[in-house]
């Protein structure tokens, strides 16, 4: 059992910054080498060496590797509580056109949400912990997550949890970056901080025809135009003004010949909320209807295909974690504030379904602030040792001996 005696504030700050280089390597490679969910080899393979460094450091540090990830034990005595910390390790299928000299070097993927950031934060903290030997105030459980970025089927974090990440966990805690927010910023809030992030595909088929006589057919795009405008004031007159909520055109598809009206279409909606599952339900229900309507207004026309997917759960904060984590970074003197609900989809609510836990938001923003899933994403790397500080706070204090 370790009995050095835990850092000041300022020494975990000044320890933290010293760590930036490295933080920055780490951030580099993974941007260099991304992949996509479940595709994450390189960087599973990467991660797992760097961590068998430490575990030949320390005794304490365990390795063990499951479907949704890589999962490290650091156990500095068993009689104490348990805190789970995560960071995500997937990217996006998004061409990068940032043309920074570490541009990714898989063409068509990017590292184009943050998630290098937040392994290269969460690995560089654990890195100071056992290089510098600091001994953590509990014991901790650190997550690097696979496929957060898949919420049409399991993902990681849903996978995890079935694994049994949580399982003699007290505490849960997740960390992202923001590009749009202050670089240094921390931002979250009490309860439902993320949505429900469901979507909605339909498709539809017709007559088609030859685009020299329209007036013999249908066309499918005419009839996907028609209910794209029409469902633009959808939630407002079926749901109301007061509810949160989004509910985008994400895809739209139809057409593959100049000279061919097509006789088919199909759409996917995004739908971000916070709606009680009755709600939802009906609001599905009358969503479908009314597809069904439009469409049999046009001749030969009908509704084949229309399915709904539930998406990541909406992310709920617990109440005294989420304040005792404000605490601790209000007493290490960098800057909070209280978030508005988000329409972001985070899996990380899977394990907040399970076990106490909070989720917060780092700002990184540098100028032009282009936002995330865009292919300029840039987001200031000077966050990078602020988010290590972030990790060494809470491992360093004892916020858990206070929550029981």
């Amino acid at each position: 059992m370790r009995t050095m005696n835990p850092l000041s504030i300022l020494d975990l700050k000044a320890i933290s910054m010293i760590y930036q280089e490295e933080a920055v390597r780490i951030r580099r490679h993974l941007h260099e080498n991304p992949e996509l969910s479940w595709e994450e080899v390189g960087t599973i393979a990467f991660l797992k060496e760097e961590i068998k460094k430490l575990c030949n450091l320390s005794s304490e540090l365990h390795l063990e590797e499951k479907k949704g990830g890589l999962v490290c034990n650091f156990i500095v005595d068993p009689t104490k509580k348990t805190i789970l910390f995560r960071a995500d390790i997937d990217a996006l299928a998004i061409y990068e056109e940032t043309n920074l000299p570490f541009s990714s070097k898989n063409q068509g993927v990017m590292h184009a949400c943050g998630h290098d950031f937040h392994t290269a934060m969460l690995l560089t903290a654990l890195k100071i912990m056992i290089e510098k030997k600091l001994t953590p105030e509990c014991n901790l459980r650190i997550v690097f997550q696979r496929a957060e970025e898949n919420p049409l089927v399991k993902s990681g974090g849903e996978s995890l949890v079935e694994e049994g990440v949580v399982e003699g966990v007290d505490f849960a805690v997740g960390l992202h970056i923001d590009s749009k927010k202050e670089l240094g910023e921390f931002s979250s809030k009490k309860g439902a901080l993320m949505a429900n992030a469901c979507s909605v595909y339909f498709k539809i088929k017709c007559l088609g025809g030859h685009v020299m006589n329209p007036q013999r057919g249908s066309n499918a795009i005419d009839i996907l135009t028609d209910i794209h405008l029409h469902l633009r004031g959808f939630i407002l007159c079926n749901i109301g003004p007061n509810e949160p909520i989004a509910f985008v055109p994400a895809i739209s598809s139809a057409g593959s010949r100049c000279n061919i009206m097509p006789n088919e279409a199909s759409a996917c909606y995004s739908f971000r909320n916070f709606l009680s599952e009755e709600k939802k339900s009906l609001f599905i229900n009358q969503l479908k209807k009314r597809l069904e309507l439009l469409v049999e207004l046009y001749p030969h026309a009908k509704l084949v295909d229309f399915y709904f997917s539930n998406g990541y759960p909406v992310l709920e904060n617990d109440e005294e974690i989420y304040l005792a984590i404000k605490n601790v970074l209000d007493r290490g003197c960098v800057k909070t504030t209280e978030s508005s609900p988000l329409f972001a989809g985070e899996d990380f609510a899977y394990y907040l379904k399970k076990v106490k836990g909070a989720f917060w938001v780092l700002g990184a923003k540098q100028d032009p602030p282009y936002d995330h899933h865009t292919s300029y994403f840039n987001p200031s790397e000077e966050s990078l040792w602020i988010g290590v500080f972030f990790w060494l706070l809470i491992a360093q204090t004892s916020i858990i001996e206070h929550h029981d």
